[in-house]
């Protein structure tokens, strides 16, 4: 089970959104809330829609995350969402539905299985299709600056 102190979303997250991030710490604010192995992930209602929101543990401290909200260039690649959802699993991780880890349900298929699997991901999601081109052509084509840049 991935655990952190409060301190570590200060040190993670800076004071700024940490303290920002304790407003938008309710389950009543996150539409959907889940880990899977060592991934917090939640889907959070917005000003302007909803926010996918993701933190990657390594050894328990936090290695990556992600925010899909406009003001997530601003705040360094840790915004107020990333901090709620570090809150909301520090205070309250029985909120939080249990998925079993991907690779193990994809195990048991076959190679004609596991590629209408991606052809489908890919079709319902601009971020699987950019993470497929990028493992399978080697290079990028979009970056985090060009994405949120827009928002500047």
């Amino acid at each position: 089970m991935i655990t952190f102190s409060i301190d570590d979303i200060i040190k993670y997250c800076g004071k700024s959104s940490y303290e920002k991030g304790r407003s938008c710490a309710s389950p009543d604010d996150f539409i959907k809330v889940f880990t899977q192995v060592n991934v917090l992930s939640g889907l959070y209602q917005g000003s302007v829609g909803v926010y996918r929101v993701t933190v990657h543990f390594k050894n328990n401290v936090p290695d990556y995350s992600w925010c899909t909200c406009p003001a997530m260039s601003q705040y360094d690649g840790r915004c107020k969402h990333i901090a709620g959802l570090m809150i909301l699993w520090n205070k309250s991780p029985r909120k939080f539905m249990i998925l079993e880890p991907w690779q193990s349900l994809l195990e048991n298929k076959n190679k004609e299985e596991l590629f209408q699997i991606i052809v489908n991901a890919a079709s319902k999601s601009i971020d699987m299709t950019t993470v497929l081109y990028e493992e399978i052509k080697g290079e990028s084509f979009i970056d985090d600056e060009e994405l949120y840049g827009f928002f500047d």
